[in-house]
């Protein structure tokens, strides 16, 4: 099985919380945890988008090499592949559009 992690994109998940601080306590009705909108991709897609979005701005990487260790993997792998952000389908909850985007805006936010 292929491995799935999440990856939010930082400046929507400060636009969700912003959002979700202005939403009533009756919208919000009695369940308060809401799963911010993010997408899910697999290892090879993160290397690829990457690759991808480094070229776009001129950045040279360094070889990207695989290094298993069984004590983080059996962390990672505790984590959710996939979340199911049903309830945060609200205003202002912006969900990412492409590990591209995540990836560009990191870029652009740290001036790298």
């Amino acid at each position: 099985m292929v491995s799935r992690y999440t990856i939010p994109n930082g400046a929507n998940c400060i636009a969700g919380v912003i959002a979700l601080h202005e939403i009533s306590a009756a919208d919000l009705r009695t369940a308060r945890a809401v799963n911010l909108p993010a997408q899910s991709y697999t290892p090879a897609q993160m290397i690829d988008a990457l690759k991808h979005v480094a070229a776009d701005n001129d950045i040279t990487l360094d070889p990207i090499t695989a290094a298993p260790d069984a004590a983080i993997q059996s962390i990672v792998d505790s984590w959710p592949g996939r979340m199911k952000a049903v309830r945060a389908q609200q205003p202002g909850l912006l969900e990412d559009q492409s590990l591209d985007d995540v990836i560009q805006d990191y870029i652009d936010r740290f001036e790298i």
